[in-house]
């Protein structure tokens, strides 16, 4: 009985099935958690990208730019008298709208009021 005598040592491990079951949980823990975290960023990925117009089919819009004539002195007064006039007026119109200008179609007519068709994207 010389040997130490009062003290026992009692050795407790977390190495075996228990602790096991507890590293497996943790990790499935963690990797859902990291699984949610990187979904999460791609949706408001995705989200920020929608909202700068990045998934949008650009198709190109028309709009009509009404040409106000009137008759004075006998004589047919336009608002809209050539192709220059037509595209300033269609480039304006594209900007308001926040598009961009890809074309115009210019009209002129004696007996009435001119035609101008506005192509925006």
């Amino acid at each position: 009985m010389g040997k130490n005598k009062g003290s026992s040592k009692l050795k407790i491990s977390g190495v075996g099935k228990i602790g096991d079951a507890k590293k497996r949980k943790n990790r499935k823990v963690v990797v859902a958690l990291f699984s949610g975290v990187v979904l999460l960023i791609l949706a408001l990925s995705g989200l920020v990208l929608s909202n700068f117009g990045f998934f949008e089919n650009a198709e190109a819009r028309m709009f009509v730019v009404n040409d106000e004539c009137s008759l004075v002195m006998g004589n047919l007064i336009h608002q809209i008298r050539d192709e220059g006039e037509c595209r300033i007026k269609c480039v304006n119109e594209c900007d308001v709208r926040e598009m961009d200008f890809v074309r115009f179609i210019y009209e002129s007519k004696n007996d009435g009021c001119n035609s101008c068709e506005c192509w925006c994207e």
